[in-house]
């Protein structure tokens, strides 16, 4: 397929979401949200189809088949994020929500069969459910915990973190049980000029607090943790704190090069739409990047593009240098080979969301 960047050498559609499957009756855009993880000489891509999730698998990144389907009846599957543990198991986090309360009599939760492996535990309105795999094709039982965990999480010197909707702060030894590490990291901003109820924290007894998703990452050299986090109205703000307690968090408004002409303004002058599902990674020589739902030029195709961009953390500054013209929703991005491979969506021709990876040189 052609393509606006140079930097992309390669885009192909890799999965064709089932048109017949109507989901469970929930409004959520039809955007299915791809992440991706390379894991012994394998690809996996897991996304959303509307209620439910899916898990697929390539040796070569053309050829793909279905190693989980994740589907509890009576509750809805987000977004699943994939990761690899410092013991070598395939991880996958998502969370779980009942459609209605009490579903299952015994445990009060979503409906399930109770001789199953998928069988869940802990009687609580929304799950943060993780999956194990040893080998990418055998799973073990999913754990569930109430943790508010919807978004990444990152792995460092063998400890699992994640940042929740509230900016809850939580981290676990497996994967599977997480204990809170700070009670709340974000700023104090209130969010104005939004009518999506997503772009803040909209939680019974609490406040709008303007911030939410976020991406960490951990500098390898003193273990600091950064922050990229979206929110309203600013679009994206960068938070800094030290290790090893991570108590103490500054955060700064971001300054945007985002036309790769070098000049830098605030983000919300430049981006137009908050930064969807913020990443932070390191490159195998050093240098930091991010990758997010970040640029409303294209709106006429897609809500907002796909981006790639240098993350400068002592100026916190964000530079562009690949926008996937065409493509947008949440991506995951993996180094190979000399390239970001980058799992994201696009809706074919208007008849709704399918996956796509597209191959992107790195400057």
């Amino acid at each position: 397929m052609k393509t606006k960047d140079t930097n992309i050498a390669e885009i192909s559609k890799i999965w064709e979401i089932d048109r017949g499957w109507k989901g469970k009756n929930i409004p959520t855009g039809g955007e299915v949200h791809p992440d991706l993880v390379r894991f012994k000489d394998h690809w996996y891509c897991g996304f959303k189809e509307t209620g439910r999730s899916r898990i697929i698998r390539s040796a070569d990144g053309r050829k793909w088949e279905t190693i989980k389907l994740m589907d509890w009846e009576g509750a809805f599957v987000g977004r699943p994020y994939l990761s690899v543990t410092p013991e070598g198991a395939l991880m996958v986090h998502t969370w779980i929500k009942p459609l209605r309360q009490a579903e299952c009599a015994p445990c009060s939760g979503p409906k399930h069969d109770h001789g199953a492996d998928d069988r869940l535990a802990a009687p609580v309105k929304r799950y943060c459910v993780t999956l194990l795999s040893l080998d990418g094709v055998n799973w073990g039982t999913a754990s569930a915990h109430e943790a508010d965990l919807g978004f990444s999480v990152t792995w460092h010197n063998g400890v699992c973190y994640g940042v929740g909707l509230t900016g809850v702060l939580y981290y676990s030894c497996d994967g599977k049980s997480w204990q809170v590490l700070n009670r709340k990291i974000f700023p104090e901003r209130e969010a104005v000029l939004s009518s999506d109820p997503n772009d803040y924290a909209n939680v019974p007894g609490t406040r709008r607090t303007g911030c939410n998703e976020t991406g960490l990452y951990f500098d390898p050299n003193d273990d600091t943790a950064w922050a990229l986090t979206r929110t309203n109205p600013v679009c994206a703000i960068l938070g800094q704190s030290a290790a090893p307690h991570y108590r103490d968090w500054t955060w700064r408004d971001l300054l945007v090069d985002w036309n790769g002409d070098g000049k830098l303004v605030p983000a919300h002058e430049a981006m137009g739409v908050q930064l969807g599902c913020p990443v932070m990674k390191r490159l195998s020589d050093g240098r930091v990047f991010g990758a997010g739902r970040a640029d409303a030029s294209d709106a006429k195709v897609n809500r907002s593009l796909a981006t790639l961009f240098w993350v400068d953390t002592d100026a916190a500054a964000l530079k562009v240098f690949a926008k996937l013209h065409g493509y947008g929703g949440y991506s995951g991005v993996v180094e190979h080979e000399g390239m970001l491979w980058v799992a994201c969506s696009n809706n074919t021709a208007g008849a709704g969301y399918d996956v796509f990876l597209i191959k992107v040189k790195v400057p």
